[in-house]
């Protein structure tokens, strides 16, 4: 049974990739020039898809979470040898922006573009530097939830996806790898991740505040991106994402964790943990 859903997963994820593909390229396309742009870039599991609603409520504002499928296979591809991520922005991800854009300023005038997108967090050293007016952030969720959450779903089971999903030859937990369960690999997944979007973008903002502090939401966030979104529909917004938050795990929490478990987390973790402020 999982064998045929990782199969038809891959099959839709294939077949949307190529038509998004076709319609962008056919598409008509409009100068982004004079657009202010935005990315929020994050390890899967942080707040995209809360973040892309919330901040799309500014009417002047297209806000996208994660829009496309083939940024998932851009992003699998990403960790070949030899990958290329100006190609990909170049060649395909700008021309989407310009096109998505034509096609929107068609029903309102749009000001700001915005995607919410964990699946260009390897790319966005590409976008801060191929795209004109565009502003990137660096938001990040304590790394025990995190792999909690993966734990509790099918992040680095062996399917067509995540058994791309590996240490580089130059990682120094190469040769460990193969000797590494499920749960040391989560943990790898997300602190080389974050390594790398900070080697990017610099310092994170933390999921958490911006959940529970409306003034480090509004100077970390909204001020940047030039979006208002009033502390009043924050507020109700969050508490609708805390109604439906995930009410059934998999894995245990933390505190219920076996030692090893945690002293695995500490040792592959531990330096992104408290580099951001998480002890």
């Amino acid at each position: 049974m999982e064998e045929a859903r990782q199969f038809f997963k891959f099959l839709d994820i294939i077949t949307n990739s190529f038509l998004e593909t076709l319609r962008t390229n056919l598409s008509r396309k409009n100068d982004i020039s004079e657009l202010s742009l935005f990315f929020v870039f994050s390890f899967g599991r942080s707040g995209t898809q809360f973040f892309s609603k919330l901040l799309n409520s500014d009417p002047k504002a297209l806000i996208f979470h994660e829009p496309l499928k083939r940024d998932v296979l851009e992003h699998m591809k990403s960790f070949k040898e030899g990958y290329d991520y100006d190609l990909y922005i170049k060649k395909f991800r700008i021309k989407f922006i310009q096109s998505i854009i034509k096609l929107n300023n068609s029903n309102r005038e749009i000001k700001v573009y915005g995607e919410c997108n964990s699946y260009l967090r390897r790319h966005a050293g590409a976008i801060m530097s191929l795209l004109p007016n565009v502003k990137g952030l660096y938001v990040i969720r304590d790394g025990r939830n995190v792999v909690r959450s993966m734990m509790s779903r099918s992040v680095m089971l062996d399917t067509w996806y995540y058994n791309n999903i590996k240490p580089k030859y130059d990682d120094p937990y190469f040769k460990k790898w193969g000797n590494w369960g499920r749960f040391e690999k989560c943990c790898w997944y997300w602190a080389s991740e974050n390594k790398k979007l900070y080697k990017q973008l610099g310092t994170a903002i933390q999921f958490e505040l911006l959940l529970t502090d409306y003034d480090y939401f509004k100077s970390k966030m909204l001020d940047v991106l030039k979006i208002e979104i009033s502390k009043t529909l924050w507020e109700n917004e969050r508490k609708f994402k805390s109604a439906n938050k995930t009410s059934l795990f998999k894995c245990p929490s933390y505190e219920d964790w076996p030692s090893p478990w945690k002293d695995s987390f500490w040792k592959i973790c531990g330096n992104v943990m408290a580099n951001n402020g998480y002890f």
